[in-house]
């Protein structure tokens, strides 16, 4: 199974006895092939538009948060945290912030 000279997959079939398969067969196998390609290509698909998608509502959620808090920068922060954790699949996330003053704040999701 191909995709732009890129292989994606194979289909192997055989016969206890030796009989070779016919045009007729050979045929149908590509074009079962060639269906294969158009639903993996569509899978692949979906998952990267569930994926931008889940993009988009975590920064939604995000700057719902901003707009709602905008004195609890903590708040906004354990959002953004808990957002890139759940969004990239992440174990642990860490923000550290430095001010001009040399202080920092730092904190961690899970």
């Amino acid at each position: 199974m191909l995709k732009d000279g890129v292989a994606l997959g194979l289909i192997t079939l055989f016969r206890q006895e030796a009989d070779p398969f016919s045009d007729r067969e050979i045929a149908l196998i590509k074009t079962f092939a060639a269906q294969a390609v158009i639903a993996i290509d569509n899978s692949r698909q979906f998952l990267d538009l569930q994926k931008q998608l889940n993009c988009e509502a975590a920064t939604g959620e995000i700057l719902g948060i901003i707009s709602q808090s905008r004195e609890a920068d903590a708040a906004v922060f354990d959002k953004l945290l808990e957002q890139a954790v759940r969004t990239c699949g992440a174990d642990q996330a860490v923000l550290v912030m430095v001010s001009p003053n040399g202080t920092h704040m730092s904190l961690a999701a899970n």
